[in-house]
């Protein structure tokens, strides 16, 4: 398959997700990774405000194409608001 051109912000929200989050992200990337140039997408990810690791998991990845924000617990709608104004 021909990789797109151009650029794509995908934004995902995260509560509670310790025990997936990694796996998900890593099928995400994989999919993004076959569509698009490097350089030419990031993943914003915001945690709402989890109690478990999900936001240190996500947090200790070294990733230039990943941004991770952490808010206290508002809901799905604020999580992906946040991440649609960065």
């Amino acid at each position: 398959m021909s990789n797109i051109i151009g650029n794509l912000s995908y934004c995902l929200g995260v509560y509670n997700e310790e025990k997936i989050v990694l796996a998900q992200l890593q099928k995400i990337k994989e999919g993004l990774d076959e569509r698009f140039e490097l350089g030419t997408f990031e993943i914003l990810i915001v945690d709402n405000g989890s109690s478990d690791q999900t936001f240190s998991l996500l947090q200790n990845l070294k990733d230039p194409a990943l941004r991770v924000f952490h808010l206290p617990t508002r809901g799905l709608g604020s999580a992906l608001k946040l991440s649609l104004e960065k």
